[in-house]
Protein backbone atom coordinates (compact mmCIF):
# COMPACT_ATOMS: atom_id res chain seq x y z
CA UNK A 1 0.00 0.00 0.00
CA UNK A 2 1.14 3.27 -1.33
CA UNK A 3 2.37 5.68 1.62
CA UNK A 4 0.29 9.48 2.11
CA UNK A 5 1.94 12.10 0.36
CA UNK A 6 2.73 14.72 2.74
CA UNK A 7 1.92 18.52 2.20
CA UNK A 8 4.14 20.49 0.56
CA UNK A 9 5.95 23.04 2.99
CA UNK A 10 5.30 26.71 3.18
CA UNK A 11 8.41 28.77 2.98
CA UNK A 12 8.84 31.74 4.84
CA UNK A 13 9.96 35.26 3.68
CA UNK A 14 13.33 34.87 4.62
CA UNK A 15 12.95 31.42 3.24
CA UNK A 16 11.65 32.71 0.34
CA UNK A 17 14.30 35.35 -0.24
CA UNK A 18 17.06 32.66 0.08
CA UNK A 19 15.87 30.92 -2.48
CA UNK A 20 15.07 33.78 -5.04
CA UNK A 21 18.77 34.68 -4.39
CA UNK A 22 20.51 31.51 -4.93
CA UNK A 23 18.12 31.04 -8.18
CA UNK A 24 18.82 34.30 -9.76
CA UNK A 25 22.69 34.01 -8.69
CA UNK A 26 23.26 30.67 -10.46
CA UNK A 27 21.45 31.73 -13.51
CA UNK A 28 23.69 32.48 -15.43
CA UNK A 29 26.05 29.07 -14.69
CA UNK A 30 26.66 26.86 -17.77
CA UNK A 31 27.37 23.21 -18.10
CA UNK A 32 30.33 22.10 -19.31
CA UNK A 33 30.16 19.79 -21.95
CA UNK A 34 31.15 16.81 -19.51
CA UNK A 35 28.18 17.27 -17.59
CA UNK A 36 26.30 17.96 -20.71
CA UNK A 37 27.47 14.46 -22.02
CA UNK A 38 26.41 13.17 -18.93
CA UNK A 39 23.33 14.76 -18.36
CA UNK A 40 22.37 13.11 -22.28
CA UNK A 41 23.70 9.50 -21.28
CA UNK A 42 21.15 9.55 -18.54
CA UNK A 43 18.19 10.74 -19.90
CA UNK A 44 19.08 7.86 -22.90
CA UNK A 45 18.94 5.40 -20.23
CA UNK A 46 15.68 6.35 -18.15
CA UNK A 47 13.84 7.30 -21.30
CA UNK A 48 15.05 4.35 -23.73
CA UNK A 49 12.36 1.75 -22.59
CA UNK A 50 9.63 4.32 -23.57
CA UNK A 51 11.16 5.75 -26.90
CA UNK A 52 10.92 4.02 -30.25
CA UNK A 53 12.71 4.50 -33.75
CA UNK A 54 10.13 5.64 -36.43
CA UNK A 55 11.29 4.95 -40.43
CA UNK A 56 13.15 8.07 -40.55
CA UNK A 57 15.22 7.10 -37.68
CA UNK A 58 14.00 9.94 -35.13
CA UNK A 59 12.73 9.65 -31.52
CA UNK A 60 9.21 8.89 -30.62
CA UNK A 61 7.68 8.64 -27.67
CA UNK A 62 5.54 5.20 -27.30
Amino acid sequence: MARPIEETPVLSKREWKKFEAQLYENRNERATPEELEALKKNFESFSSPFMTRNSNNESEIC
